[in-house]
């Protein structure tokens, strides 16, 4: 039972299935493995139970988009913000989308209101500053990527699109790391 993560939290949800954090837990051990099918079973299992935090809402839009279907992922976080407006990890899942369907203002519009809503996260960094680059703001995304290094020294995607973006502009418009 105690050989790792996966087993740990699916030996609790047999003891414990109405435990929202446990399912979540799972869900998460089997998202970290690639096991999208099983994540999403164990997310919308969670979510049906009685108070959930908000944290398993958003891992089931993240495997849903993990899986490729950004529509129903769109259509859940939409939902979401109907009844919960400032719920910022679906204006970050809804970015994620935006990304991915290379919608950059709209993206930059989600991870936005994230930012606004007081949210900080190395990798929100990251993605506002990919959607930026591509609107032709390269400073504000080198902005960005520096304040995603602030949080995660060890961002190496981060490192890697401030390093280009300072290349393309000569290294001299830009103060590094």
């Amino acid at each position: 039972v105690f050989g790792n993560d996966l087993t740990i939290w699916a030996d609790t949800v047999v003891k414990a299935p109405a435990n929202c954090s446990a399912r979540n837990n799972l869900g998460r051990a089997y998202y970290e493995r690639g096991q999208l099918e099983q994540a999403h079973a164990q997310f919308v299992a969670a979510v049906q139970l009685p108070g959930c935090e908000a944290q398993v809402y958003g891992n089931l839009g993240k495997v849903l988009i993990e899986m490729g279907r950004l529509d129903d992922a769109h259509r859940y976080f939409e939902d979401i913000l109907r009844d919960r407006p400032e719920f910022w990890r679906a204006y970050e899942g809804l970015g994620i989308i935006y990304l991915r369907r290379q919608q950059w203002p709209a993206a930059v519009a989600a991870f936005r209101r994230c930012v606004n809503n007081g949210y900080t996260n190395a990798d929100l960094y990251t993605n506002l500053g990919m959607a930026l680059f591509e609107l032709g703001e390269p400073s504000m995304a080198a902005s960005y990527m520096r304040a995603a290094l602030r949080l995660d020294p060890e961002h190496s995607v981060a490192a890697e699109n401030l390093d280009y973006i300072t290349g393309l502009l000569g290294g001299t418009q830009l103060q590094t790391r």
